[in-house]
């Protein structure tokens, strides 16, 4: 998902967020996501993305 859109998922996922997996797939992680908490996810995925850290913790609704 380097893109941010999804190119496979799990059916654990998928009852999680509420979607079937046709519903995800092609759709960018920031159409599941409320605005208010697209920034603070970018952060945390540039800090993965850099290498900086192995995992990060996030709390979103």
């Amino acid at each position: 998902m380097r893109d941010g859109r999804y190119r496979q998922v799990n059916p654990a996922y998928c009852e999680i967020v509420g979607f079937a997996e046709e519903q995800l797939l092609g759709r960018s992680v920031f159409d599941l996501m409320e605005p208010a908490d697209e920034a603070a996810f970018r952060t945390k995925a540039g800090v993965l993305t850099a290498g900086a850290a192995d995992t990060v913790e996030l709390e979103m609704r």
